[in-house]
């Protein structure tokens, strides 16, 4: 392998995409239909570090799984971080223009809006950029690079799930007004717990777009990724105290609610949960035809992906990783021939 110099296309998602050996007498002459992105292993001779643009320093092909394994990772998370934000975000919008569409006075004034954007939102997506690797993310064949982050199945879902916390929340304010004939602040009070507080619940359906969090054990369900639970936290706290302080809630026009008022709120968590749950069995029963293939980086059916850190590795001959691109490229997993699993 002393100076074998390998091309391969490595996009920023972090999916392998085709390959190619400079080497006229290497075994494995593939051809290549894109544009590459050259690496090699360590240099052996003067020749190869000039050659590549990536070098893989462990001299063992494995690593470019590690690196696959990493950037699906990343991926998944901003396509969480996105679905999050923006459900929340369009959310709002929902309430306010079904409320005032239906003769309703404003049910959130431009001030709360503002204050739990900031203290509500923010904290839990940026802590969704710390979740780890999905088990099933190397079993998945590729995405199509060219195709957008969300695609059609996930901004479906982004959809629904901003109509389901708006329209519980224009449920709660509604009901206040006209069922239990409560003054405006109080119905305003009531709906901003419910959207907010919903919206926090709703960053741990988020921790997955696809997959249920309700089969992952309530250890993992509630405790899997500790940022989310810290952020939270203070985002549920900063619900509570625009509500209950005195001085600080009239500031924002709200006012203390009861026990009622609370059990809206769970209701509406149980709710949308469902809702979510609904939209995530959708989203894995429709699936692209380019995606109903095995990886090559998982086994077929395993229910843990394949990856191993460069550590784990090494021994391995490099014969044995060659083997592995061109059984990867058997299966048109290096070639871009997998289309956006969204």
């Amino acid at each position: 392998m002393s100076g074998l110099v390998v091309r391969v296309q490595l996009y920023v998602q972090g999916f392998v995409c085709s390959s190619h050996s400079l080497l006229p007498t290497s075994p494995y002459p593939f051809s290549v239909t894109h544009t590459c992105l050259p690496f090699s292993f360590l240099p052996k001779t003067p020749s190869s570090p000039q050659a590549a643009d990536i070098i893989l320093a462990d001299d063992n092909f494995s690593t470019i799984v590690v690196a696959v394994a990493e950037g699906r990772k990343i991926m998944d998370n901003i396509v969480k971080f996105l679905v999050y934000l923006l459900s929340c975000n369009l959310s709002e919008v929902v309430l306010m223009l079904v409320a005032v569409s239906a003769g309703y006075p404003e049910p959130l004034n431009a001030l709360q809006i503002l204050y739990a954007n900031i203290v509500v939102d923010i904290p839990p997506s940026l802590a969704l950029g710390a979740e780890e690797i999905e088990p099933d993310a190397m079993l998945r064949m590729p995405r199509n690079p060219q195709k957008s982050i969300l695609g059609k199945r996930y901004t479906l879902a982004l959809i629904a799930q901003a109509f389901s916390i708006g329209l519980l929340s224009f449920g709660s304010y509604a009901i206040c007004l006209d069922v239990e004939k409560l003054s405006e602040e109080q119905a305003r009070s009531e709906a901003f717990a419910v959207i907010f507080i919903v919206q926090c619940a709703h960053s741990f359906m988020s921790r997955s777009i696809r997959n249920s969090l309700l089969t992952s054990g309530p250890r993992e369900m509630f405790f899997g990724n500790m940022w989310l639970v810290r952020s939270c936290t203070i985002s549920v706290l900063a619900v509570v105290a625009g509500i209950y302080i005195p001085g600080f809630n009239s500031i924002f026009g709200l006012m203390p609610i009861g026990g009622r008022a609370w059990l809206k709120v769970v209701v509406a968590v149980i709710v949308h949960l469902c809702v979510v749950e609904f939209g995530k069995w959708c989203i894995r029963r429709v699936k692209p035809k380019s995606t109903l293939g095995t990886s090559p980086f998982g086994g077929g059916g395993a229910s843990t992906p394949l990856v191993r850190s460069p550590a784990a590795a090494e021994g391995e001959n490099a014969s044995a990783g060659v083997e592995g691109v061109e059984k990867a490229l058997a299966v048109g997993a290096l070639t871009g021939a997998g289309e956006t699993i969204a």
